[in-house]
């Protein structure tokens, strides 16, 4: 039997009370739950549209630094019993630290699971934290993924199949095309044709009137 959440009361959206969205009700690798976690309505109805597959497998939140891009995923998922995998991007990160590689053991090699590799066997949401910073070299490798298509291990052979439940949330401070202002200095000019396969949100800082939620949810009266 499929459990679910209730849409409304788990992420405080009043006209959703009662609609039930399918909760995974796993406990390992699933984010910590943060209680006092303020959830905005128009973020969580494109995160679940998202997460429901009907928008695709994957989403890019996109947004200044501290807006919450990071967190809206990890707290969804918490509330989904849906485990994650996080991977911190930067401009060094390599294929290997995504896909995977070929490691000793026993007097031979295996292949060790990157942590795309692992999200697509297991069924997790791969968050790519930063994920704008990555060489276009890197995030090309996604491509075919962001599809839908397997992923093939050249060193081996081997094609995983993505499990239903994989996911990729793609967070950025630009929208992967680079960054005119100089803030984000690091920030990569991303393939077209990769942008072109996210569903896109914008994450802004909260209104004054989220952050007093935010405020009385932290410090109850």
């Amino acid at each position: 039997m499929v459990q679910g959440i209730d849409i409304g009361a788990t992420f405080g959206i009043e006209e959703a009370k009662g609609k039930i969205f399918p909760s995974k009700g796993k406990t390992d690798g699933v984010p910590a739950m943060i209680a006092e976690y303020v959830f905005r309505p128009n973020l969580v109805k494109k995160g679940l549209f998202w997460l429901s597959g009907a928008g695709g497998r994957s989403i890019y939140l996109a947004g200044p630094a501290g807006s919450g891009k990071t967190s809206l995923p990890e707290q969804m998922a918490a509330r989904l019993g849906w485990p994650c995998v996080t991977l911190s991007c930067n401009g060094r990160v390599e294929r290997a630290d995504v896909v995977g590689y070929l490691g000793l053991k026993d007097g031979g090699t295996e292949f060790i699971d990157g942590p795309l590799a692992r999200a697509m066997r297991e069924g997790q949401i791969l968050i790519l934290d930063e994920g704008d910073a990555l060489p276009p070299s890197v995030t090309i490798v996604l491509n075919r993924v962001l599809e839908g298509a397997p992923l093939v291990i050249p060193e081996t052979g081997e094609t995983i199949q993505p499990h239903p439940d994989f996911r990729i949330a793609f967070t950025g401070n630009t929208r992967g095309r680079g960054d005119a202002s100089g803030t984000y200095r690091a920030r990569q000019v991303q393939d077209a044709a990769v942008l072109d396969r996210f569903l896109f949100a914008e994450v802004d800082y909260p209104t004054k009137e989220e952050e007093m939620k935010i405020v009385a949810k932290k410090h109850p009266a």
